[in-house]
């Protein structure tokens, strides 16, 4: 019996390397971007990018089982079958 392919349960991998890039990619720019010492302002700021990134990979992870499942945007019609989903009709024999 083949086996059945296991579902994910939790965050997708690119979402949580989004994450982990926003979040260090905004607080980095909040680093180098704000004057003085407004520590909690970073981290608030960290916490946005983070979750942007977050938003971005699991979009990007989306996408990629769409494809994935669904092979092309184009629907391929089957010699067996008709777009419709009706069987094909019978061949009339020739007298």
């Amino acid at each position: 019996m083949p086996r059945s392919p296991r579902e994910a349960h939790g965050p997708s991998l690119e979402g949580l390397a989004g994450l982990v890039i926003g979040l260090l990619v905004a607080y980095l720019g909040a680093e180098a971007g704000l004057p003085g010492n407004r520590h909690p302002l970073h981290w608030v700021l960290a916490a946005v990018g983070g979750g942007v990134g977050y938003l971005i990979g699991d979009i990007i992870a989306r996408v990629k089982e769409h494809r994935d499942y669904s092979g092309s945007f184009i629907r391929r019609t089957d010699e067996r079958r008709r777009p419709s989903g009706f069987p094909p009709r019978p061949r009339r024999r020739r007298r």
